[in-house]
């Protein structure tokens, strides 16, 4: 094996079936993420995917975590 495949054998599979890098778990990590890419959208988004997805139906890595 070379280095490659041995980081893709590292990688978690996805919902679908696809592979992805490291997910973050730790709320307090999906948080900081959240704010560097929503910036100062992040609190009101967070606000309107608790209000319209409760159940958390419409999830993907770069999502809102709930």
């Amino acid at each position: 094996m070379n280095q490659l495949e041995i980081e893709i054998a590292k990688l978690q599979f996805n919902a679908y079936g696809g592979r992805m890098n490291e997910i973050l778990t730790l709320e307090s990590q999906a948080s900081i993420w959240g704010r560097k890419y929503f910036k100062n959208n992040f609190d009101r988004l967070v606000r309107v995917k608790t209000a319209v997805d409760p159940a958390n139906f419409f999830r993907h890595e770069q999502s809102l975590r709930l």
